[in-house]
Formats: structure tokens, C-alpha cells, sequence
């Protein structure tokens, strides 16, 4: 009956699920983190169209590949993990950008917006991998 759950009497924090992970989510409350080829346009993609005051939820314990800085757009923003957890099941940006002239990208998230005012990061783990 519309759900995306194989049994509709599985609990939603149960990931036996999904027929199309392009169209349906893990958690209809956070982004997922798959597609990862997809993933950095669509945290964009979010921000920007989410005006003053969105929340970005990312889903606990899932790793965010993002291959460009994920950019606030507008005042009062916020980027978290799902319930605020600590520890280890806060989301992870994980930074894997394009390299280019021996540097690659370093900064996971830009707030530097004129309209950034008020933003935040919150209750989530950011590893840069550099490799020489």
C-alpha cells in the first residue's frame, strides 16, 4: 500500500527495502547517501532551493562521498545528522574532489554566501584524505 518497505509491518529504521534506490529513500527524513555519484549536486541541489531557515538531514551512519564543497545558500541554514547523534553514527562528509594541478579540494562545506548569516553545522564527522 505505497510503502516502500517489503512488509509493511517492518519498522522503517529496518533497511530491507528499497526497489529503486534512484526514486525511494532508506529514510524519508534524511538524504541518503546513495547514489554516491549523485550525492554532492543533490546536497546542493537541496540547499540551495531550501531558503531561510532549511535543515539538511543527512542519515545517520552513512558516508557522504562528495566530489565539490557542499555550499549553504541562504540565512539560518543547517546541515545535520538525523536525531543529532554523537560518536560514530554521525553522518561523514567524506572529501574526494577533483585534483588539479597537484591540489585537490579541500574545504567539505562553504558558508561563505553573502545571504549565510546564522548557519550551521552540526552533529556530523568530516574526513579530507589527502594522498601524495
Amino acid at each position: 500500500m505505497g510503502s516502500n518497505y517489503a512488509n509493511s509491518a517492518t519498522s522503517p529504521h529496518h533497511r530491507n527495502i528499497i526497489e529503486d534506490p534512484f526514486t525511494q529513500r532508506a529514510n524519508a527524513d534524511c538524504e541518503p547517501a546513495d547514489p554516491a555519484n549523485t550525492v554532492t549536486d543533490r546536497l546542493n541541489i537541496l540547499l540551495r532551493n531550501g531558503g531561510d531557515g532549511f535543515i539538511l538531514r543527512l542519515c545517520p551512519n552513512q558516508i557522504y562521498l562528495i566530489h565539490a564543497p557542499i555550499l549553504f545558500a541562504n540565512r539560518n541554514q543547517e546541515i545535520s545528522t538525523l536525531g543529532y547523534p554523537t560518536g560514530d553514527d554521525r553522518a561523514i562528509l567524506f572529501v574526494d574532489g577533483p585534483v588539479s594541478n597537484g591540489e585537490g579540494h579541500t574545504t567539505a562545506v562553504d558558508g561563505t554566501c553573502a545571504n549565510c548569516g546564522g548557519i550551521k553545522l552540526r552533529n556530523v564527522q568530516v574526513i579530507v584524505m589527502f594522498v601524495s
